[in-house]
């Protein structure tokens, strides 16, 4: 992308691919292009990504976000290396759902997270061993430990449902122990709640949980 919009006309030369003689359009308004970021769900990623100097969205598709810790710090470790200022910067992808009751908070998205959880599992159980999708090893680990995972579980280590204060001092919490720059929050993980109850979980994030995080 970047030889894409710097390069006129841009060339690639690689092991397995090669690229000549192609046009990107329409051409980028910034220069020297737009911002770039990348998405990292797996440990193996993040110090790609610091090497290469991208933002990145970490998920926890394949990581909890006590796993998060080390990744993190392999990303900060690359970036630096490469010679470059600061530490990067890292968005968090993660479920969040507020309620002005903290038991509503959790027991409403329980299906539709338990939903997403197990197509989650199914997906990294089938692609153990398949060609092109990295360790074996480690994806059959992680398959395993999604398999044994329970609700419980899953609100401790991959979500952030509860009241308004309560979402807000987890999201701090995250922020301030893995050096986050923001989040990108997943409003209806699952994808089975209703329209009106996702909207007033939104709207309590925008009136309460954002202004939180932004003085916090």
């Amino acid at each position: 992308m970047r030889r894409g919009w710097t390069e006129s006309p841009p060339r690639f030369e690689g092991e397995y691919y090669q690229a000549d003689g192609i046009t990107v359009s329409p051409r980028a308004l910034q220069s020297p292009h737009p911002p770039l970021r990348a998405a990292a769900t797996n440990a193996g990623t993040f110090a790609l990504m610091g090497e290469l100097g991208l933002p990145i969205f970490a998920g926890l598709r394949g990581l909890t976000t006590a796993a998060l810790q080390p990744a993190i710090a392999d990303y900060h470790a690359a970036w630096q290396r490469a010679g470059r200022a600061g530490q990067g910067d890292i968005y968090l992808r993660i479920p969040v759902f507020a309620h002005a009751d903290g038991e509503w908070a959790r027991s409403i998205p329980e299906a539709s997270a338990l939903r997403a959880h197990a197509r989650l599992r199914a997906l990294f159980a089938e692609s153990t061993g398949a060609e092109g999708a990295g360790s074996e090893r480690v994806r059959g680990a992680t398959a395993e430990a999604q398999a044994s995972s329970d609700y419980e579980t899953l609100l401790r280590e991959r979500l952030v449902f509860g009241r308004p204060d309560e979402v807000s001092e987890q999201l701090m919490s995250l922020r301030d122990e893995l050096g986050l720059s923001g989040f990108l929050v997943e409003p209806n993980v699952g994808g089975m709640m209703e329209a009106d109850v996702v909207d007033e979980s939104i709207r309590l994030f925008a009136s309460e949980v954002v202004p939180a995080l932004r003085s916090g």
